[in-house]
Parts: structure tokens; sequence; C-alpha cells
């Protein structure tokens, strides 16, 4: 099918409603989440539906596509009802929430010891890991015979990666976790041979990850908790610039694949649409959905909301049932599709799913956008640490939520120490009680 402009437009609109919904009830610079959504939104979805479905050889069948529309549309409208809802509701949880956000503010001052023995630990196991790793191996991805089928450790790649498999996803999470954190106290510290120790660390994690061929380790926590500080410096006097900075990046990421291949002369042209190719999000979902709705492929009906918790390629995996859809082994050197949450309900549960899916990612989006405005709107922060701890807190609460409906091991590990660290840069642990100070 030959996707006119209108029917573009159209197939944009969901994305661009979902995305709006936040910036139309928190229209300011300082709207993180928003921020943080824009490069996957212009080079995602725009390039993506604009410039690589035309450049994309497959013809996908014209009824499927329409189907897809109408799904991608109506679970847009109820996402942004229950988003809408969520962020001006007053319930008894958010005041909990929010609640506890003042207590962890009120326990944060200067790093404490337990806070910098917490990260230095973590750290050194990561690196420890990390080199076990590719020690037992033989092999680091970015110097494989083949990088991407090392990246994904698959195909002949496979064998020697299980053995060590709990080690090296160990390593990779902490390393994202703890990238923001050896930065912070490499400034913040006042002993010049802990900050000597911290930059030690931050290097050698920087390069183990490097080594790993995934980009969006170290750019996404070294980029947002720079965003962070643009929006807590001089209360976000540079935060336009800041904006600018971190679209560049995530364009130069976006790239980064293409220029790796370019250089190893596995590509012969790198321009505009190499850039588009970094997020082929568009092109996925629909070669997806083709081939999900063409080869009548069975609903989930579950499986895959804790398809993550089992390892091993398990046929509902949501990184693996995305490769078996359209024909793909499951060892194919790929970490999955992307998919929208209206596809993820879908394929889980029909357009049941559809609507149960978009209105919990609307309530949970929703309330992230509300605790996070709480917070950038506080004026009580002392220094830079309290600032990020809180909005660690929170992306910990909304990776909770998340969790619910579609369980990672990996996120839970995530979960688990980011916890750790958030208590660790307590001076006491805020015991949940009935004295806590009720925010109004």
């Amino acid at each position: 099918m030959e996707l006119t402009f209108g029917i573009k437009l159209l197939f944009f609109l969901p994305f661009l409603l979902n995305y709006c919904i936040g910036l139309f009830l928190w229209p300011s610079k300082k709207n993180i989440i928003a921020v943080m959504d824009l490069p996957l939104l212009i080079i995602g979805y725009v390039g993506g539906i604009f410039f690589l479905l035309n450049d994309f050889p497959h013809a996908f069948d014209a009824d499927n596509i329409i189907h897809l529309l109408v799904i991608l549309c109506l679970g847009s409208l109820a996402y942004c009802f229950f988003f809408y809802a969520a962020f001006i509701s007053n319930s008894f949880i958010d005041k909990k929430i929010m609640t506890l956000q003042i207590i962890i503010l009120d326990k944060i001052r200067e790093p404490t010891l337990d806070f910098k023995v917490v990260i230095i630990s973590l750290s050194s196991m990561a690196i420890i890991f990390y080199l076990y790793s590719y020690i037992s191996m033989g092999f680091v991805p970015m110097f494989a015979d083949d990088p991407m089928s090392a990246k994904f450790f698959a195909q002949s790649y496979q064998d020697t990666y299980r053995p060590v498999a709990h080690y090296f996803r160990i390593a990779l999470n902490l390393s994202s976790l703890l990238f923001p954190f050896l930065i912070i106290l490499t400034f913040l510290d006042d002993e010049k041979s802990n900050k000597l120790i911290f930059a030690l660390l931050f290097v050698c994690l920087t390069i183990l990850t490097v080594l790993t061929l995934r980009r969006g380790m170290i750019a996404s926590a070294i980029m947002n908790m720079l965003l962070c500080f643009a929006l807590y410096y001089k209360r976000g006097k540079f935060m336009v610039l800041m904006i600018i900075f971190y679209f560049l990046v995530y364009s130069m990421g976006s790239i980064s694949n293409s220029l790796f291949l370019y250089f190893l002369g596995m590509t012969e042209e790198i321009n505009l649409l190499s850039v588009f190719w970094g997020m082929p999000d568009v092109v996925d979902l629909c070669e997806f959905w083709d081939s999900f709705i063409t080869s009548n492929y069975e609903y989930s009906m579950g499986r895959t909301i804790f398809g993550g918790m089992v390892p091993y390629h398990y046929d509902w995996n949501p990184a693996v049932v995305t490769k078996l859809v359209i024909g793909a082994s499951p060892d194919t050197p790929s970490g999955g599709f992307r998919l929208p949450f209206q596809v993820e309900g879908y394929y889980t549960f029909g357009i049941l799913g559809v609507f149960l899916w978009s209105s919990f990612y609307g309530v949970v989006g929703g309330l992230y956008l509300k605790y996070i405005k709480h917070i950038i709107d506080n004026d009580r922060m002392e220094h830079f640490l309290q600032f990020f701890v809180l909005i660690f807190f929170t992306n910990m609460i909304f990776s909770i939520g998340i969790f619910l409906i579609k369980m990672q091991i990996d996120q839970l590990f995530n979960i688990c120490v980011a916890a750790l660290i958030i208590l660790s840069t307590m001076r006491k642990f805020p015991y949940l009680s009935n004295d806590w100070r009720v925010v109004e």
C-alpha cells in the first residue's frame, strides 16, 4: 500500500496526541518528560512516518494498515482521557507519595558515607562482572567478527554467553544506574582522593560499557542527569540550550550504528535517512502488525506480561515474540521491536487489551508527570543531589507501575538497586507511619 500524505498525517496523529497531552497539562520548558520524549517523536515518528516508509521496499496490506490506524487512534483517546484524569486527581495515594518525596528531601543533605560505600561497591561489582564475562566468553562485542550478532549474543555467540549471562546483565544494568551518581560524586565530594576514585570508576565503567555497543546505556543515563542539572541550575535558566543539545546528542546516537558499520565497510552511504534508521520504530511497527494480522497469530492472553521474567528466548518474552511474529529466529541479532502500548495491549487480549493497556499507561503517565512537576516546582533544594535523588525516586515509582503490566527481570533488578541507592543517601530511613506531614 502506498501511503498518501493524508494517511501519514492520520498515522502521526495518535503519537502526537500522546505527546501533547503532557505539554497541554504542563506547558513549560521545565516539563522534563516532554523533553525526554522529543527525540522519539521527531526522529522515530516524524522521520519514520514521513521518510522511512517511503524508503522501505516492502508493501504493507492496505486493510491491515487501516486496522492499525484505528487501533492507534482509539487507544490514544483512552490514553489521553486517563492521563488527564490521573493528573488532576487528588487521591490518598497522591498525598502519600508527595509526602514521601518531602520526607526524602528532608533526609538528604551532603552525600553520606553509606551512599559513597554503596556506589563504590556496586561500581566495583559491575567492573568485576564485566571483566569476568568478557574473559569467559573470549570476545567483546565491539571487536567480534560479527559485531551486531555479538551485541545481542545471537547465533554462534549465544553458547558462550549463556554461562555468564546473569553476570553480564547485572553489570550492564548496574552501569546504567551508577553513571549519574559517579559523575555527581566526582564533583560534590570534598576530598580529592575520593574524587579521583569516583572519576576512575566512571571511566572504567564507561569503557567497559562502550565495548558492549549499547550506546543508549551511557547516553541516556548521562544525558538525563545533565537535563536534570540544567533544570536545577539557576532554576532552568539555560534549559532551552540544554533541550537543543539533548536533541542533537540523541540524533548523533541514532546515526552511530550507521557510522560504525560505515567505518567497518559494511555500508557504503551515510545520509539523513541514516539518522531515522537509528530509530526504525514505525517500520518495525508496520512489519510486526502486517505479519501479526496476516498470519492470524494467537493472542498472548497475558503470557507476555510475565514473559520477560523467563530467560533464554521464552516464546512469549516481548523481545522474542516480536521476532517470531515476523518469521525471524529467536537468535536473530536484535533486541526485538519497541511497540506502542496500544499494540502491546492488542497482541495480549485483542481490542479489550487496547483499552486496558491505554488506560493503564494513561493513569501511570499522568501520575508520573504530576509527581515530577511536584519536585521541580519545589524551591527547598539545597544542592543537586537532593534534586536528582527525588527525580530518581519518582522514576523508580514509575518503573514499579510499568512492571505490573510488563514484567522484566532487568527492570525488577533495577528497582531493587534503585531502592538501595535511595536509602543510602538518607541520614535515617523514613519508616511509613501515621505521623507524615500531609501534602495539601
